[in-house]
C-alpha cells in the first residue's frame, strides 16, 4: 500500500512539475513597459498626421517635464551626485550613467564631430533662443549645496531675478526633439526652472541626432544597434526613450521647429 502511495505521489508532483508556466513577474513588467511606450507613440503619430503637427513639441514638454524635476530633486535628496552620473545628455536616456558620446559623432580622422556646431563654427547660432515655459531644458545638477545657495539668492522673490550670463551658462541644443541640456550654470539654470520667470536662454551648441537615428533605435526596453539588434543598453525612462523615438517621426515627416 505504501508503495503505490509513493508511486501516485511521485505522479502527481511530475504533472505539477509539467505544467506550463505563466509569464514571470518581470516578464508582465517588461511587456506592460512595452505597451505603454507604443501607446506614447501612437499618440505622437496622430499628433504628426493632424491638421496641428507642431503640437508635437508641446507633447515632448509633456513627457519629459518630470524627468527634469526629477534632476532637480534627486540634487536635493542626495545632496551630493557623481559627475559621472549626469554629465552627458546621454545620462538622460541611458541606465548605465557611464555611457558617454555616444550621441557625438566624429569623422574618420576621429578629429571632427560629424554632427555637432558650435557658435564659433556659426555665429547665427547664437541667435537662437530657448526659454524654459515652452522647451524642456534639462539642468544636470549634481551639487546640493550649491543648489540651494542659488534658491535662496536668485529669483524675483529676493529682489535678484534670473539673468542669462552669456559667460557662465552654456546650453546645448538638441534637434529634432528641441530639447536643451545645460553644460554649464546648471545649479543657476535649475532656479529658472524652479521659479519659472521665463528668462531665455541662449544656444551655444546643436547637436543634431539625425546621423544617430540610422545607427540607434530603442523599443521602450533596450537602445539597440539597428544592424544587428544588439543591445546598447537599458532604457532610463520611458518617456525619454518616446521623446527619443519621437525624434524619429519628426525627422520622417519633415517638421522642425518652428515651423
Amino acid at each position: 500500500m505504501k508503495w503505490w502511495f509513493l508511486m501516485f505521489k511521485s505522479l502527481v508532483e511530475r504533472l505539477r512539475n509539467d505544467k506550463p508556466k505563466g509569464p514571470s513577474p518581470n516578464e508582465i513588467k517588461r511587456e506592460e513597459e512595452r505597451r505603454e511606450f507604443n501607446n506614447l507613440l501612437s499618440i505622437a503619430k496622430k499628433i504628426l498626421a493632424s491638421d496641428s503637427p507642431n503640437k508635437i513639441y508641446e507633447y515632448i514638454y509633456t513627457l519629459g517635464k518630470a524627468k527634469q524635476h526629477q534632476l532637480i530633486v534627486n540634487c536635493f535628496r542626495k545632496h551630493m551626485i557623481s559627475k559621472e552620473e549626469v554629465w552627458n545628455e546621454e545620462n538622460l536616456f541611458f541606465l548605465r550613467k557611464k555611457r558617454s558620446l555616444l550621441f557625438r559623432r566624429f569623422d574618420v580622422s576621429g578629429n571632427n564631430l560629424l554632427n555637432l556646431t558650435s557658435v564659433r563654427e556659426d555665429i547665427r547660432i547664437a541667435e537662437k533662443r530657448l526659454n524654459p515655459k515652452d522647451t524642456l531644458i534639462f539642468p544636470l545638477t549634481w551639487n546640493g549645496k550649491r543648489m540651494l545657495d542659488n534658491l535662496l539668492k536668485i529669483g524675483k522673490r529676493v529682489d535678484h531675478p534670473w539673468s542669462f550670463d552669456k559667460l557662465n551658462h552654456n546650453i546645448l541644443y538638441i534637434k529634432p526633439i528641441n530639447i536643451g541640456v545645460v553644460e554649464n550654470g546648471n545649479h543657476s539654470m535649475a532656479v529658472n526652472i524652479i521659479n519659472n520667470e521665463s528668462s531665455d536662454v541662449r544656444v551655444d551648441e546643436i547637436l543634431d541626432l539625425s546621423i544617430i537615428y540610422e545607427d540607434i533605435y530603442t523599443d521602450g526596453i533596450h537602445f539597440r544597434k539597428k544592424e544587428t539588434d544588439t543591445i546598447i543598453d537599458e532604457v532610463d525612462n520611458l518617456e525619454m526613450a518616446a521623446i527619443f523615438e519621437i525624434g524619429r517621426l519628426i525627422q520622417e515627416n519633415g517638421l522642425y521647429y518652428g515651423t
